[in-house]
């Protein structure tokens, strides 16, 4: 029976099985590195999108403040002009 186990046949079949074996592990191993490395892609385009939208938001947030601010200067320095006008006038 000692015979039989070291028979050039049951090595071949004990490395054909553990080549098979690490072949599968190594399948596997990729298969998941590439659903982490999805799982990253997705999670920093997602933040990414936030800091664009909020960026935007910022922008715009600031180009309507600075245009009231400006009708309110021009409406102001409208009122004072037609004070003084009307103020010379009497």
């Amino acid at each position: 029976m000692a015979a039989e186990n070291n028979s050039p046949e049951n090595l071949v079949n004990a490395v054909t099985e553990v080549s098979d074996r690490v072949s599968n592990l190594v399948r596997e191993e990729i298969e998941l590195a590439k659903a982490e490395v999805t799982i990253k892609a997705r999670s920093i385009l997602r933040g990414t999108a936030a800091v664009l939208a909020g960026a935007v938001f910022g922008v715009v947030s600031f180009i309507a403040t600075w245009i009231g601010f400006r009708r309110q200067v021009d409406a102001s320095a409208y009122a004072r002009r037609r004070f003084r006008l009307t103020d010379c006038g009497d």
